[in-house]
């Protein structure tokens, strides 16, 4: 995604949380590039990949931080705080 190649990133990460179904990072990273291919915008998709990197990481502050970004873009406050609030519990 660093070139811009949003859906090829997308796709890969994919990939990788098929074959690795319990990597948190690859989890948060799939729901970044959805995200970013989405032009910026949190996407059911990417809320997915987050709840799925939550549940597997329960302790992990970036689920619950990217996911509040993706609030905070489309302007969903309330959302936000409570992302950020649970990201720094």
């Amino acid at each position: 995604a660093r070139r811009g190649d949003h859906a090829e990133a997308a796709a890969f990460l994919r990939n990788a949380v098929l074959d690795q179904p319990r990597d948190t990072e690859a989890w948060v990273a799939l729901g970044l590039a959805l995200e970013s291919y989405a032009d910026g915008r949190a996407t059911p998709a990417s809320r997915y990949a987050w709840a799925r990197a939550r549940a597997l990481a329960p302790q992990s502050p970036a689920p619950p931080y990217f996911e509040a970004l993706g609030f905070l873009r489309e302007g969903s406050f309330v959302e936000a705080r409570d992302s950020l609030a649970e990201a720094v519990a």
